[in-house]
């Protein structure tokens, strides 16, 4: 379970959108990825598409466009958000190239109330330094869902990568509402939970067990880190969610969370780009 914003440190990792093509404004804005892309070894970009891109003729230029942009930053790999309720943007997106990937969904607890939850079942404590190398490979092998890992065209161990990288800087560098919780005796955890703070908000970032030792601990990890948060004085929780991991939405929606915002997420990848699978790439189980 994770979102899909991560912890940036500085401001070097920050992505500065530009146009697309300055001639052909209406046709959206791009920008790289610095953070995905020093993670990867290579350059990633996350594409806004604007009101040209879903116009007749909008998607050839849009594919003109987009090679040769990518020739020019040497980016193999193109995101694109779009919220679900615009489907003639997402046609216009897929004929120009861009292929499905996930749906994502904000959840919301709008009312963190620790008496509507369960009891904590697993005592939920706070990571400490024993913990970080185990909790650093956990998270690296332990995710199934998220854009990177539901793109078959995508390397699995790069999108492994990117969350171990996350929660290890998240663990070294952490920011004033920083918390991450750990299930499991002190340098053997089997389980932990990445949360931000900003005053009563609570964003759950990242919530993953080891499959090998706590499968099941899913809703353990996500209750005891609710009781944790609002001892400590939240009183709204969010995440970011993939609507293909019905395991996690039970577990949420058990939880009394709601579920807004559904976004399609796509990806367009280079024509010949080397660290792309090659397009007989199966299904990942």
């Amino acid at each position: 379970m994770s979102a899909e914003t991560g912890t940036r440190s500085a401001a070097r990792f920050e992505a500065s959108y530009a146009p697309l093509r300055p001639e052909r404004l209406p046709l959206g804005e791009i920008a790289v990825l610095p953070w995905d892309g020093e993670i990867f070894g290579f350059c990633v970009a996350d594409y806004r598409p604007g009101p040209l891109a879903a116009q007749p003729g909008g998607a050839a230029a849009l594919r003109q466009d987009l090679e040769a942009w990518a020739h020019l930053h040497s980016a193999e790999l193109v995101a694109c958000r779009v919220p679900a309720e615009f489907p003639s943007t997402v046609t216009a997106l897929v004929e120009a190239g861009f292929r499905f990937v996930d749906l994502q969904m904000r959840a919301t607890l709008p009312r963190l109330d620790p008496r509507r939850l369960d009891p904590c079942r697993l005592s939920i404590r706070t990571a400490v330094r024993e913990d970080h190398a185990s909790i650093g490979e956990i998270a690296g092998r332990s995710f199934r869902f998220g854009r990177y890992h539901a793109d078959p065209f995508f390397p699995a161990e790069l999108a492994g990568r990117r969350f171990r990288i996350w929660i290890e800087q998240a663990l070294a560098r952490p920011s004033p509402g920083t918390w991450i919780g750990a299930l499991g005796p002190p340098g053997q955890p089997v389980g932990f939970v990445h949360a931000e703070r900003d005053g009563e908000l609570a964003d759950i970032r990242l919530v993953a067990a080891d499959p090998e030792k706590a499968g099941l601990a899913g809703p353990a990890l996500l209750i005891g880190a609710l009781h944790v948060l609002a001892a400590d004085g939240a009183t709204r929780v969010t995440a970011q969610l993939s609507a293909g991991n019905s395991a996690a939405l039970n577990m949420y929606a058990s939880a009394r969370f709601h579920f807004h915002q559904p976004e399609v997420v796509l990806h367009w990848s280079r024509p010949g780009a080397p660290h792309m699978r090659p397009s007989s790439a199966p299904d990942r189980k």
